[in-house]
């Protein structure tokens, strides 16, 4: 009887949740239709040259529409989430969304918007002035941040899905593709914080798409200053994005816009001189930057060298190979600069939207680093370096050399302790980071691309620093690569010591790694030939 009872009431209080469950369904239902009568919508005989092959590709389409007997030119999306066409209707009107007009009423579903001018941020980047790029990325910051402010993360932030043209002097920005937009409300806060930390690392990635400004020091600190915090997962808020641009725009606004690509064709012109005192006239929405704001000054981080530094420009008629050569497949290439009517071998190098050339102007003393010559003053930007000759260390391991990878290493390990004695620690060092020329009796180093170069605080214990664990980790590896050096006791015993202090988290630091192989040279001082020949 009991048992009868229990089940009775399992399948009363199962029924219950069913009728909740439907009651729910049904209001759900009910907000989205009340949603979708809001929404006009038109047939596709009303759309000009209606509907297309290929949908899978061509997505979006130029069309025009018939409304109230007057022909209006309208963009046709092709519909591919059902919450899309309730974000755009909330959003319409607003600068920077495309204003939604319509949907249509058959299938294929599409959306029918206002046509906006101008070409992708993809194509900008390469036919226009990197400066009015950062301006459009200033004005997507906004945008961005207008939509956090509205509980709207767009997660699609990349270079097609950005259009924006430049007349008279103004950018007119549209976001495109709201597919994987994502309303916060709800939302647990963690997720939140997933969803806006996703637009916020895509924006990062299109300010690090423009190479031509690594030539300007407030940008590169700028990037550097967006990596860190998000590293850290304390990133900056798209509205602080946009105030960080705008003060580099106001620093900038006298300097000349209108350079040539290494083509030869001109870009755009923009005028800058309305950012020059009305803060206001930056805001595409109202309210998000007000004209009482303070804009940060710009301090030099530990570890930069001062504002105050200026690096030798040469144009690109002076130095060769042209930067084309440089794009085809190597970064860096062995050329001649053209100086004072005197040809001088250099190697250039493209440069990189990080601090490397102000690494290598800091690091002129210390020894085995490339001496900075100046960078040309055309784009695209590239390092003039002293040429210096030699293998790469994977080279000669893989040739047979060991000994000089050996006399290579002791040097390489004894500049690595001059830099971390500055707090530099050089962040890339491998087989190919590292070249060393050989002629017989003599025998130079050098440690190249300083691109991942980084600094840590000078602490009364350096070795508690991460990044310095890792550097002297993968200087240990290159040391274990020398296996036809492993039958000598004295190299075997150095290999169990690096072995044993990576394990316990405690490495070997480079000025007693140096001295250790320092040591293993001075065994066999001369066995030189035997060790070129046979090891």
């Amino acid at each position: 009887m009991n048992r009868f009872k229990r089940e009775v009431k399992d399948q009363k209080q199962i029924t219950r949740n069913t009728i909740q469950k439907t009651e729910v369904k049904q209001g759900l239902v009910e907000v989205v239709d009340a949603r979708q009568e809001h929404v006009p919508r038109y047939s596709w005989e009303d759309v000009r040259r209606g509907k297309w092959n290929c949908a899978c590709i061509w997505r979006v389409r130029r069309r025009e529409l018939k409304k109230d007997g007057k022909t209006i030119p309208v963009m046709v999306k092709l519909l591919a989430s059902k919450h899309e066409r309730y974000l755009l209707w909330e959003l319409r009107g607003q600068p920077g969304i495309p204003r939604l007009l319509g949907i249509t009423d058959s299938f294929p579903y599409a959306l029918l918007m206002e046509m906006y001018p101008g070409k992708s941020f993809c194509w900008q980047r390469h036919f226009t002035s990197h400066w009015t790029c950062l301006l459009a990325l200033h004005r997507v910051c906004e945008v961005v941040a207008a939509l956090h402010s509205r509980g709207i993360t767009h997660g699609d932030l990349h270079g097609t899905n950005i259009i924006f043209a430049v007349t008279k002097g103004e950018v007119n920005l549209t976001l495109l593709h709201f597919d994987r937009a994502t309303r916060l409300e709800g939302l647990a806060p963690k997720r939140k914080y997933e969803y806006l930390l996703r637009d916020l690392r895509q924006l990062y990635k299109l300010l690090i798409l423009l190479g031509g400004l690594s030539c300007v020091n407030e940008y590169v600190i700028f990037l550097e200053k967006v990596r860190s915090r998000l590293e850290d997962e304390r990133p900056l808020s798209a509205i602080q994005l946009a105030i960080e641009i705008t003060s580099i725009l106001r620093v900038y606004q006298h300097r000349p816009l209108c350079t040539f690509f290494w083509f030869g064709k001109v870009r755009k012109r923009i005028n800058l001189s309305q950012y020059s005192s009305d803060t206001s006239s930056l805001s595409v929405f109202p309210g998000m930057i007000t004209p009482n704001i303070n804009i940060p000054e710009y301090q030099t981080p530990p570890g930069w060298p001062p504002r105050g530094v200026v690096i030798s420009t040469f144009p690109w008629s002076k130095v060769s190979p042209q930067p084309w050569l440089l794009k085809c497949k190597y970064p860096s290439r062995a050329g001649t600069l053209q100086r004072d009517d005197i040809t001088v071998p250099v190697v250039v190098k493209l440069l990189t939207p990080t601090r490397e050339r102000y690494v290598l102007y800091d690091l002129q003393d210390v020894p085995n680093v490339p001496v900075l010559i100046g960078i040309t003053s055309e784009y695209p930007h590239a390092l003039i370096l002293e040429k210096y000759d030699g293998k790469t260390f994977r080279w000669l391991r893989r040739v047979g050399r060991p000994w000089d990878c050996l006399f290579g290493l002791v040097q390489i390990c004894t500049t690595l302790a001059a830099l971390h004695a500055r707090g530099v620690v050089h962040g890339d060092v491998n087989e190919k980071n590292i070249v060393i020329h050989s002629n017989g009796s003599n025998t130079s180093v050098t440690l190249i691309n300083f691109e991942k170069a980084c600094f840590f605080k000078l602490m009364e214990e350096p070795m508690s620093s991460t990044i310095l664990w890792e550097e002297l980790q993968s200087v240990s590896y290159l040391v274990h690569l020398l296996r036809s050096l492993k039958y000598l006791p004295e190299y075997k015993q150095l290999l169990v010591n690096l072995r044993v202090g990576n394990e316990i988290n405690s490495p070997m630091p480079a000025e007693a790694m140096a001295q250790e192989l320092q040591s293993v040279l001075e065994q066999y001082p001369g066995r030189l030939g035997f060790f070129q020949r046979y090891c």
